[in-house]
């Protein structure tokens, strides 16, 4: 099972760079849109916004997965939960 890891803020996807080298699992670190990544065309940057896109791309992981959210992407993990 895949572990999908969701960072905080003002961080990037490369703040989980040492825990996903120590674990023995695959992980996916999602970077935000915004956060180390350009945004979407026409995105808006709501909460709203990103709990769309969260659902949006954990639907394209190989499911079944594990979710780990940090600081704000917990509460986006628990939005699309």
């Amino acid at each position: 099972m895949t572990i999908v890891i969701v960072h905080g803020l003002p961080e990037t996807s490369e703040v989980w760079t040492p825990l996903r080298k120590a674990l023995d699992r695959d992980t996916v670190a999602l970077a935000l849109p915004g956060f180390g990544t350009a945004r979407p065309d026409g995105f808006t940057g709501t909460k709203d916004a990103y709990a769309e896109w969260l659902g949006e791309t954990l639907s394209r992981v190989e499911q079944p997965i594990d979710v780990v959210g940090h600081d704000i992407g917990a509460l986006l993990t628990m939005r699309v939960a």
